[in-house]
Parts: structure tokens; C-alpha cells; sequence
């Protein structure tokens, strides 16, 4: 993957301005939107092939965390080259710079950050999300405002279990082998591959954290923040000793650390703050969301179907093409084969050499669709009409997946050639050829589509994927319209 971007770049709706950060992780640029030029985002791109997933996951996972103190996903592209996210921009500075330039933070600007800290990941805990990654450099603080966002859910999840935690954290390395601080705020059960991760692990890196600002280091070994700053409320010590310490002892929720945090600035929790007791009851009562692709806009019959005899006018245009430079595909015994059980299918009566043509037809349309599917992730004319091909997850059809959508669209064109011959409405219809044409348009795939309740074909069932649209609009059109599952 070459991810090099320069500014006037353009990635998707939005022109690059300037690079903004760089990290192990790739780099983030400011851009603004080509035509709302007063709007202003940060566009993350990764360095790395392997980080296409990651992205996916953090722009996934902050779409869903609707809550001012978590940075907003804008837009999202995981398989353009190269890859990016957008997301809102936040003019000011992180807390690990923050931490540079003044050493320690006063007492009270430290607990106000580390109360929007808490907020932040009582929202993200009550949906099931866990951040996993809480550090200063993901903690950003906006010039003017002193608002507090969390950013970078990259290594977030939906759900509990991990074994992956230390070894995305590793890839934090620079190529001289500097660690990037990760590993300091990961909680024991991080670093054990295979151990169960729940928000616990968040509420140790926030520990660490709320050290860190109240003293200017890092904890080692028994360490309190009130041995180190004078006229310390002592409540912050046990604040910090129940968050940096094994999963056992600690907070059973971030609710629970935020409320004897409010105790020491004499508040409450508040309307927009639940208690410990109803977020661990609504976290418990609903169900942990999956993870989806950002477009989910399902793509009724009527553009199906107008895609579908798109696709057969160009291929049966493409093939006439190359069969008058070649000349027939198929002058070989196998064909002949091929060619006699097609006549068989479209009419006894039909000569060898027609049915070598509809074996041409045949084959070439299996490898035809098959690599366009793969490789355009849509035919032509779905990819004309801002359609495309994916997997349920959101993610890229593979080959496999691809071929056997390709397969069952073929065998279902078959079907309706053979429903066709049996009782010869060819016949009617003037030609044998017909059945062959009407069965490429649209074999049992459209009447599938028809009757699926979320609007999937008997193909796309097999190939296990879904026919959406590029910009996840919903569009109506008049016989299907819907949100596809």
C-alpha cells in the first residue's frame, strides 16, 4: 500500500491542507471539504497494509459512540488507496503535549480532565465499547473551550474477549525499537494473551493517567500522587490506588470511580451522568452492538434489475467483440460437450455451432463476472450506478465468496433457461437465444430480490454479501426501498 498524501490532495469529499501528527500508526493531515470550504476535518491515514482493519474498527466504533466528549466519525474508506478516516477536528492540543510544555497540571484542571475522562468512558462502557488504548496522546484538549475528546478507538472493541491487545500495542514500536509509552498504561490482563478484557483495563490506563497529571511521572510500585504533590485531597489517593491495581481490587465501573471523583468537588453526578447501579444496569440490559459497515443502504429491484440488463447489453456487446478477432473460444472436444448440453437446454433442435456460441457465452460470462465481482467489487454497470458488492461485515468480497456468487447467479440463469425450454415460450418469443439473454438479465435472482426481506438475491445468499450504495444514502425507488440487513 503506498500511502503517501500530499497537500491538494484529495480523498474522498475532502482537499488536504497540511499534515497535523504523525505516530506509528500513520499520519493525520487537516483538510477541508472541496466544496463547504469553511469545514474543516482531520483525515487519518495509516502507514500500513495491515492497519486497513484498524482503521475500519475505530471509524466503525466512534460512529456509534454518540457522545460530545468522544471524537465524531465523518467519513470512512477503508479500501480507497489509500486508506482513511475522517473525523472532527479538534484545534487545540493533546494531553501528552500539554504534559511537555507545563511538567504536571494544577489539582483542579487535573480532575476536571480526569471527570470528562470518566464521562467519556461511562458513555462508551454502557453501549459495551472498551477503549483499550486510554493515554495522553488520545486525550485531546480544544484551544478556547478546554473541551476534553477521547480519539482513537483503533484498538477498541465491541466485545470482551482479546488476545490481540499486546501485539497491536507492540506495533506502537519505532523501527529503533523506542516504545511509544503503550505498554505503561495497558492493565495486567492486557499484556496475557487470551485473558478476558472488559472496561476495568480503561480504568487502569485512566489511573496511570490521573497520576500523571497530578505529578508530572509515571506511578512505580506503591507510589501515591499525594507523596509527591503538597495539600492533596487524600480521596485521590484512593481514587488512583482503586484504578492502578489488579482487576480484582478495582472499580467494578468507571460510574463508580466518577462519583467519589464528583466527592471531592462537592457535586453530583447529575442528569447526563447515570449512578453506577443504573449504568451497570443498562449496559447489562442492552445487547452489545456488532460491528457494521458505515453503509448500509440497500439497493431496491428497480436499480437491480436496471443494473443487471446494464451489465448483460455490455457484456454480450464485449463478447460479440472479441469473438469476431478470435473467432469461437470453444474448437476443441471438451467445448463440443459443453455445446451439446447447451443445445439440449435451450432446444434439441438448435445447431452445434449456435450451441458452441451459447458455451462461449456461458463460460466467458463465469469468468467475466467473477473477476469484475473480485477485483471492482461490482459488475460495470452496478459500479456506474455507485453500487458495490460487500460482505455483510462491511469488508471486501474475497475470490472464493465471489466465485460462488458468480456460480449461483449462472444456475440461476440456467433454471429459468430451462423453465423457458420446457415450456417453450422460446417459441413465442421467436428465438432459443432469448431464453439464454432473459436468463443472463435475470435468472431467479431478481424474483429473489423481489421476496427477500432485506432485498438480498439468491446469489448474493450464497456469496454471503449484500448490494449497497457507495454513499449509504436510502433511496426510494418504486418497488423496494429499506435498509439492508
Amino acid at each position: 500500500m503506498d500511502a503517501k498524501v500530499s497537500a491538494g490532495d484529495r480523498l474522498g469529499e475532502y482537499i488536504v491542507e497540511e499534515r497535523i501528527g504523525s505516530g506509528g500508526f500513520g499520519d493525520v493531515w487537516r483538510a477541508h471539504h472541496h466544496v463547504l470550504t469553511d469545514r474543516q476535518v482531520a483525515i487519518k491515514v495509516p502507514h500500513d497494509e495491515g492497519t486497513r482493519e484498524r482503521l475500519r474498527r475505530e471509524g466503525v466504533i466512534q460512529d456509534r459512540l454518540a457522545d460530545p466528549r468522544i471524537i465524531r466519525t465523518l467519513g470512512l474508506d477503508p479500501d480507497h488507496e489509500p486508506p482513511y478516516l475522517v473525523v472532527e477536528l479538534v484545534e487545540g492540543e493533546s494531553l501528552r503535549e500539554r504534559l511537555q510544555r507545563e511538567s504536571r497540571l494544577a489539582s483542579p484542571e487535573a480532575l476536571r480532565i480526569a471527570e470528562e475522562v470518566l464521562r467519556a468512558l461511562c458513555a462508551a462502557h454502557a453501549v459495551g465499547v472498551i477503549h483499550r488504548d486510554i493515554k495522553p496522546e488520545n486525550i485531546l484538549l480544544e484551544r478556547g473551550t478546554n473541551a476534553v475528546k477521547i480519539a482513537d478507538f483503533g484498538l477498541g472493541r465491541f466485545t470482551e474477549t482479546t488476545g490481540e491487545s499486546l501485539a497491536a500495542s507492540l506495533s506502537h514500536l519505532t523501527k529503533e525499537g523506542a516504545l511509544l509509552g503503550t505498554l505503561a498504561y495497558m492493565a495486567p490482563e492486557q499484556k496475557e494473551a487470551g485473558r478476558k478484557v472488559d472496561g476495568r483495563a480503561d480504568l487502569f490506563a485512566f489511573g496511570v493517567c490521573l497520576f500523571e497529571m497530578l505529578t508530572g511521572g509515571l506511578p512505580v510500585g506503591g507510589d501515591l500522587p499525594s507523596e509527591q504533590v503538597a495539600d492533596l485531597d487524600p480521596l485521590c489517593d484512593e481514587i488512583f490506588r482503586r484504578c492502578f491495581t489488579r482487576l480484582e481490587k478495582r472499580y467494578p465501573t468507571a460510574g463508580d470511580a466518577l462519583s467519589e471523583l464528583l466527592l471531592i468537588q462537592g457535586e453530583s453526578p447529575g442528569e447526563d451522568q447515570p449512578s453506577p447501579a443504573n449504568l451497570a444496569a443498562t449496559a447489562t440490559a442492552r445487547p452489545l452492538p456488532q460491528a457494521r459497515p458505515l453503509t448500509q443502504a440497500k439497493v431496491g429491484l428497480a436499480a437491480r434489475a436496471a443494473a443487471a440488463a446494464m451489465d448483460a447489453v455490455l457484456f454480450l456487446g464485449v463478447f460479440g467483440f472479441l469473438h469476431s478477432l478470435g473467432g469461437p473460444f470453444l474448437d476443441s472436444p471438451p467445448g463440443y460437450v459443453v455445446a451439446s448440453r447447451i443445445s439440449w437446454l435451450l432446444g434439441s433442435e438448435l445447431s452445434l455451432s449456435q450451441g458452441l456460441i451459447a458455451a462461449e457465452l456461458v463460460t466467458f460470462g463465469l469468468g467475466w463476472f467473477w473477476l469484475l465481482t473480485w477485483a471492482l467489487e461490482a459488475s460495470p454497470a452496478k459500479r456506474l450506478m455507485g453500487m458495490r458488492i460487500r460482505r455483510l461485515d462491511g469488508g471486501r468480497l474475497g475470490a472464493v465468496p465471489a466465485l460462488l456468487r458468480t456460480l449461483a447467479y449462472l444456475i440461476s440463469a440456467m433454471l429459468v433457461a430451462l423453465a423457458i425450454r420446457v415450456s417453450s415460450l422460446d417459441h413465442a418469443l421467436g428465438s432459443h437465444a432469448t431464453g439464454l439473454v432473459l436468463a443472463m438479465i435475470g435468472g431467479v435472482g431478481l424474483l429473489s430480490i423481489a421476496l427477500h426481506p432485506q432485498g438480498r438475491g439468491f446469489h448474493d445468499i450464497v456469496g454471503g454479501c449484500q448490494v449497497i450504495w457507495n454513499d449509504g444514502a436510502s433511496r426510494v425507488n418504486p418497488i423496494s426501498s429499506g435498509d439492508s440487513s
